[in-house]
């Protein structure tokens, strides 16, 4: 589409795994270097970057990869992050020399935003709130985890649906599941986040209204990008269609070094445990 429109800027946006995918040969890294070469063969400079929403005021913890492309000269810099998780960078001085806000949290969130229509409320069954009952907020149930030569006692991880949310931090990433993390209420009672609180979480207005079945919703707004990304990005934008001068040729510019560190990394762990993996797939297949 990029290449059949030729708009002056463009935004990519996902997965933040993108980074370390594999291509069709194997290699970690392999889809973003592809994507970014294609956009560059097509005449754009292209800068990619990860993001966290919550570094930008969001009550979410959401990290995505983001490309932004222009047709001339160099593509702007990512906005500098305004909130921050660490209490103590929240009194440093960003890029902009302006004092960083601590993250805003999901407790700020539900005194403001709270769906107090008990109706809407998922409450979980008597034998999973017993389960539940004990695990401290920011965990869950733990899944029994995949063995493998870096890791002998597993990659366990959380099951899913059990997990309570760390009402102290920005939510969770809203994932496109009406399985959504369970906050704890003053009483000690449980409850999951609702339609309309996830959805506020990603950004939209309280009276947006979504189509389709409940599962169906879910899945439109797991699946959005959050809305303050579009607000920051497309400032971003502005300034730069303002300032361009429409003379100059795209300029290449090199990923960021994290990402080769991250891709560098995941090919260790790939080498390091391909004999366990191959052994593990092959009892699967019989």
């Amino acid at each position: 589409m990029v290449n059949e429109l030729q708009p002056k800027c463009f935004l990519f946006e996902n997965v933040r795994g993108l980074v370390t995918a594999k291509d069709k040969n194997g290699i970690p890294g392999g889809v973003i270097k592809a994507i970014l070469e294609s956009f560059e063969a097509i005449g754009y400079s292209c800068r990619v970057d990860l993001l966290n929403a919550a570094d930008y005021g969001s009550f979410q913890r959401r990290v995505r990869c983001f490309i932004v492309g222009v047709k001339h000269g160099t593509a702007p810099s990512f906005p500098a992050a305004t909130f921050s998780r660490q209490a103590d960078d929240a009194v440093q001085l960003n890029l902009l020399h302006q004092p960083l806000k601590p993250w805003k949290t999901l407790e700020e969130f539900l005194e403001q935003y709270a769906d107090s229509d008990s109706e809407n409320w998922i409450r979980p069954t008597p034998e999973l709130a017993q389960k539940l009952k004990d695990i401290p907020e920011g965990s869950g149930l733990k899944s029994s985890g995949i063995v493998e030569s870096t890791r002998p006692g597993g990659h366990w991880g959380y099951r899913q649906g059990t997990f309570i949310a760390d009402t102290k931090l920005p939510a969770r990433t809203v994932t496109g599941s009406s399985s959504q993390d369970w906050i704890r209420l003053k009483d000690g009672s449980l409850r999951r986040l609702t339609l309309q609180e996830v959805a506020q979480l990603q950004g939209f207005p309280r009276q947006w209204r979504f189509c389709g079945t409940k599962a169906q919703q879910y899945k439109q707004i797991g699946n959005a990008v959050p809305t303050i990304f579009g607000e920051v990005l497309g400032q971003e934008f502005i300034r730069y269609l303002k300032t361009v001068d429409e003379s100059l040729p795209p300029q290449k510019i090199p990923m960021p070094k994290k990402f080769y560190d991250y891709i560098e990394y995941t090919k260790k762990e790939n080498d390091r445990n391909c004999e366990s993996r191959k052994r593990k797939q092959k009892a699967k297949t019989g």
